[in-house]
């Protein structure tokens, strides 16, 4: 079951595009920190670290996720027309776009504004009185949504791409018995992933010996779609990537994710994902560091939008298969 539902919340509509996640980051700062008695650390690549030995002997387990969402950053202001023009960073249909409302982050202030439709592409109106001469070249755009209930187990809003995989991970550790673990578990969360940089990381002292990555993926329940991966189908494990000839998991790891899931009757899904740049993006840096990468997916309908939707029961299947890879 998902119980802080306030934490989830507080992650979602906190903003953080790809390049400014320090606010997400001081979130699983906080979360982490007092649960491993340890600090956390920011690497050269600005991705969030957090490790804790229990004790020599056993693994290194790299559990992580990618910090940043899809977003904007300002590339040119018309001061007279009271017009801001921006890029994407990440990408975001754009249909998703039409008459969106948008917070634009200042030094010295965050002002609102609405996405129009105008002679040059991407246009933003900023909210009357607002001060658009304090805005600058390069400072971030976020996208603005609410959290919207759908029933008992479904909620839509913006980010879960990948707030809900840090949820997952922070609801794995609190309850976590490391008096049950042998060896060393690290948390990371990955800064610039919409770029296409995330899973870059500083040299260690020792690589881990496997990455468990958790990340959302789009469903297929959609029209149009090809995947069959379905929302509330339970925590997905690829084994493909669409128009790709390569594994996304080793068979051997793939058998035991099956044995796991099985064992402790963790609802899954396994199959091919699609559209997915950024996860195989991400994996493939990781294999840098570490050839041994398990990842743990977490289904989300209408991805990259203000009403991406997620499914508690999938969260909760995320959070059950981490905690017995780590506390069998």
């Amino acid at each position: 079951m998902i119980e802080n539902i306030s934490l989830l919340e507080e992650l979602v509509l906190t903003p953080g595009v790809s390049g400014f996640e320090d606010d997400i980051s001081e979130i699983l700062s906080r979360e982490l920190e007092n649960k491993f008695d340890e600090n956390s650390i920011k690497d050269s690549y600005d991705n969030f670290l957090i490790e804790k030995q229990i004790s020599k002997s056993g693994p290194k387990i790299l559990i992580c996720c990618h910090l940043d969402e899809v977003g904007f950053i300002v590339k040119k202001i018309d001061f007279e027309r009271g017009q801001i023009f921006f890029e994407k960073t990440g990408f975001i249909p754009d249909q998703n776009l039409v008459d969106k409302k948008v917070s634009v982050a200042t030094p010295t202030g965050v002002f609102q504004g609405k996405i129009i439709q105008d002679e040059e592409k991407n246009c933003i109106e900023l909210k009357k009185g607002s001060e658009i001469d304090q805005v600058g070249i390069g400072n971030p755009i976020s996208l603005i949504s609410k959290i919207s209930r759908h029933g008992k187990n479904r909620i839509s809003s913006k980010s879960f791409d990948d707030r809900v995989g840090c949820f997952a991970i922070l609801e794995m550790v609190r309850q976590l018995d490391l008096d049950r673990f042998s060896g060393t578990i690290q948390i990371a969360g990955f800064s610039k992933a919409e770029l296409g940089f995330g899973g870059i990381m500083s040299p260690m002292s020792r690589p881990p010996d496997l990455i468990v990555y958790v990340d959302a993926v789009e469903s297929g329940d959609v029209p149009g779609s090809y995947s069959e991966i379905l929302l509330g189908g339970g925590v997905t494990v690829p084994i493909s990537y669409s128009n790709d000839e390569s594994l996304a998991i080793f068979p051997k790891d793939l058998i035991i994710m099956k044995r796991v899931a099985e064992k402790y009757k963790v609802k899954n899904q396994i199959g091919t994902v699609y559209a997915e740049d950024c996860l195989k993006k991400t994996v493939k840096n990781l294999y840098h560091i570490c050839p041994r990468i398990i990842s743990i997916l977490i289904p989300t309908r209408y991805h990259h939008s203000v009403v991406e939707m997620v499914d508690f029961n999938d969260i909760s299947c995320c959070k059950d298969i981490l905690s017995k890879m780590v506390n069998p």
